[in-house]
């Protein structure tokens, strides 16, 4: 409702410039009777009459221009942010994460939720703007008609066709340059991370990245002024064309009041809306932020058209329910390799889990070990086999609910700016949620730590925000297991931890898997650790090499056999002996 009143008042602020040619003429045709009667005659007060009418017409659209603005430039961010709320949907909203490693999508995110102004907000304010140019432009080219029809289409047609071709290569060029900026930018933003601050620092690559960041945008600038340059061999004399057929036009209105077939004041009329109609090829400020915002909406319709075929790719026409206690979890012949590279990162790998049982998994960097823990969260499908829950095939559950039922602690785990309270839970803090936080926190030892942060469970996790904090790389670790274990009381029947305790020393990393034996009882868990003295509490063990399982057994039964797992286990033992003080 609000724009549209606002594109009403752009309506009648259009019709300020017709208006006041008529008036003006009004004026005009009043002034020979003023000169000849005096001012207080008939004649004059006519005059009078006109003239403050062209000023209160002028000065009303002045201050309703100044008025409507905060409403204009309002509207125009409620618009962006609803803009930039459908774009992060968009993002979020397909169960696997796929899309996210494609090239063209993170563009077209880049470019249809980009913060840099102008941005879509602004196209909002444009169309009230544009309002007025057409009412201003059909208004004035009404006027023009009475004199000559012909005229007043020739003209509009013309300078409107002219306008739309100069618009439609500044168009081109800001896309160009949206798409040229995008990695200039993403470097802009990497250096500007606190995270990478310190490292970019150490290294002395503070210069290297400022000389990239202002070689690759002077590159994109060049290249605009190399488009408008190339415009502007075409526009130069289809510019003069237009001007001598302005001065044509103008001649043509000038005769007729030579001739007398109009007036004095008809011809002061026709003259001016005539060279306002004009201003339908000149640039205008809004014409700018208009292709700017514009030029973002093909990009958020890609991005949101992605995302709806992702989800209808992913999701069953009639989903199995997902399983209610520890399930039976098999991989049969998967294989899968990330977007890009050649080589598979699995390949061929046959596993059973059996339900309510933990399975640990061991192997060297680049081995498979973090894939295959994503191929069982479904944040990715395999290339080739597939993955039953069970019995039922992965695919073939709701990905959503399978999703919402696993419990998972990743190395990278993220770091929420959130109360401590609303980390943990992701979800409204009630006082049910208050209970089950306290017991998960009381269980995995992160009490101590959340009772001695300023505000308690209210404390914000981030120094960015007023009276935020920080925590250690182990106290956030500690964090993220405790939303692993309030998952696991609040139903998850699937417990996934991938090298969730690196940032602890050995006998944390000890005690928190004794406390976890307990809290996953019941449940299916799969461990990822470096750390053989942990993984030997695991029902079983399989070693991971390549992508392919290449032995499996439980602790005592791979150190039997006295391969590859015993040598390490043996290895990382001695360095552990070799530490400890005598």
């Amino acid at each position: 409702m609000t724009f549209v009143v606002l594109l009403l008042i752009g309506a009648l602020r259009g019709l300020a410039p017709a208006l006041a040619a008529v008036l003006a003429g009004r004026a005009i045709d009043a002034i020979p009777a003023a000169v000849a009667a005096g001012g207080l005659s008939g004649g004059g007060h006519r005059l009078m009459t006109s003239v403050v009418a062209v000023a209160v017409v002028y000065g009303a659209n002045q201050i309703i221009g100044a008025m409507t603005f905060p409403f204009e430039e309002g509207w125009g961010m409620r618009l962006f942010g609803a803009i930039e709320g459908r774009g992060l949907h968009a993002l979020a909203s397909p169960p696997l994460v796929d899309h996210l490693l494609d090239p063209d999508t993170r563009r077209a995110a880049d470019v249809a939720t980009k913060q840099q102004w102008p941005h879509i907000g602004t196209f909002a304010v444009s169309c009230v703007y544009a309002m007025a140019w057409f009412v201003g432009a059909l208004s004035q080219a009404v006027i023009l008609a009475r004199f000559s029809l012909p005229l007043a289409l020739v003209t509009t047609v013309v300078w409107f066709r002219a306008g739309a071709w100069m618009r439609r290569q500044d168009q081109i060029a800001i896309w160009s340059a949206l798409v040229e900026q995008r990695f200039p930018q993403y470097l802009r933003w990497f250096a500007m991370q606190n995270a990478h601050a310190g490292e970019i620092r150490l290294f002395g690559n503070a210069g290297w990245f400022v000389d990239r960041f202002d070689r690759m945008m002077l590159d994109s600038y060049r290249n605009a002024w190399r488009r408008r340059a190339a415009n502007v061999r075409v526009l130069a004399p289809l510019l003069a064309l237009l001007v001598l057929g302005n001065a044509a036009g103008i001649a043509f209105i000038a005769h007729a009041a030579y001739v007398r077939s109009i007036s004095v004041a008809d011809l002061a009329v026709y003259v001016m809306v005539f060279i306002g109609l004009s201003e339908l090829a000149l640039p205008q400020d809004w014409t700018e932020w208009m292709l700017w915002g514009a030029s973002r909406l093909p990009s958020l319709g890609a991005l949101e058209a992605a995302s709806a075929s992702e989800i209808a790719r992913v999701t069953p026409a009639f989903a199995a329910p997902a399983p209610t206690r520890g399930p039976e979890i098999r991989f049969e012949d998967v294989s899968f390799a990330y977007p890009g590279r050649a080589e598979p990162i699995i390949s061929g790998l046959d596993l059973a889990i059996d339900g309510g049982t933990s399975l640990a998994i061991v192997g060297d960097n680049g081995a498979g070990k973090t894939t295959l823990v994503r191929l069982l969260a479904r944040l990715h499908d395999p290339a080739c086999g597939r993955i039953t829950v069970d019995g039922v095939p992965l695919v073939d559950l709701d990905p959503i609910e399978w999703q919402r039922g696993v419990a998972a602690v990743f190395q990278d785990s993220i770091r929420y700016p959130f109360t401590i309270a609303e980390t943990i839970a992701l979800e409204p803090v009630t006082d049910a949620t208050k209970r089950k936080l306290v017991q998960a926190a009381e269980a995995v030892g992160s009490r101590e730590v959340i009772d001695g942060l300023a505000n308690g469970w209210d404390t914000v996790m981030s120094r960015r925000l007023k009276g935020g904090l920080d925590l250690s790389g182990g106290q956030w670790q500690r964090i993220a297991l405790t939303r692993a274990a309030y998952a696991l009381a609040s139903g998850s029947r699937l417990l996934m931890l991938d090298e969730p305790t690196a940032n602890l020393d050995v006998r944390g990393e000890a005690e928190l898997y004794d406390r976890f034996v307990d809290l996953a009882r019941g449940a299916t868990t799969v461990l990822v650790s470096h750390r053989f003295s942990t993984v030997r509490r695991a029902d079983r063990i399989v070693v991971l090499d390549h992508g392919r399982i290449v032995e499996d057994g439980t602790h005592n039964e791979l150190m039997r056999h006295d391969r590859r797992y015993a040598a390490l286990f043996r290895l990382q033992a001695k360095r552990y002996a070799a530490a400890v003080p005598k």
